[in-house]
């Protein structure tokens, strides 16, 4: 989100640091698939696969270039091959999160933040109930969303390009999972479900004008 902000807070910087050096020992993701953790590629080690993460980021932030076109340079790295992100599932998992734990860092969720977490699932082909999981769980943590219809839209990709069905389907299950939250006993929690109902049915409304 650095590049995306204009600005980069020294909360960004330690996630990047961290996440750069412990990313591949992270099991959590190749759990939640019953893998391990093994690239696909054994040529390439995990510290050239840091050092090229942390070279393509360094370069973005000097010429603020957006994280859509960072992501792009990622997978697209001869070092990073199309064959590492797309056949080892624990690593494309992790970049997921990697960008998740950047935008957590600053606790602001904006629109353009959300569509970056949907270019990446689907351009490293994210598997959609994982994705869910985690996009949610980024929904319930976070203190501050910018224009929530908007942020919903991005994240779920409910843009022209799907048909109305397509939107109603996508926004009934969230509706669902959302509604189910609105009893919680929490009042972030229950405050957070009643928010995002409100913008889904609204986003309903919308669809079936």
């Amino acid at each position: 989100t650095a590049s995306i902000d204009k600005q980069t807070v020294q909360e960004e910087i330690d996630i990047i640091k961290r996440w750069a050096k412990k990313y591949i020992k992270n099991e959590s993701t190749a759990a939640y698939f019953n893998m391990n953790t093994s690239y696909a590629n054994k040529t390439i080690s995990p510290s050239s696969i840091s050092t090229e993460l942390k070279n393509i980021y360094l370069e973005s932030k000097k010429n603020s270039i957006s994280l859509s076109e960072t992501i792009s340079r990622i997978k697209n790295s001869d070092r990073l091959n199309k064959d590492i992100l797309i056949k080892s599932m624990p690593m494309k998992y992790g970049i997921l999160d990697f960008i998740i734990s950047i935008v957590e860092a600053d606790n602001h969720l904006k629109p353009e933040e959300a569509s970056l977490l949907y270019y990446i699932k689907i351009n490293l082909d994210i598997n959609e109930k994982f994705y869910l999981d985690s996009v949610n769980k980024l929904l319930s943590s976070i203190d501050n969303i910018d224009s929530h219809d908007n942020v919903l839209k991005a994240l779920f990709g409910l843009d022209d390009l799907i048909s109305k069905d397509e939107a109603m389907s996508i926004l009934l299950k969230q509706y669902k999972f959302w509604n189910n939250r609105t009893i919680r006993n929490h009042n972030f929690d229950r405050e957070r479900a009643n928010c995002i109902v409100n913008s889904i049915a609204s986003l309903r409304g919308k669809y079936n004008a």
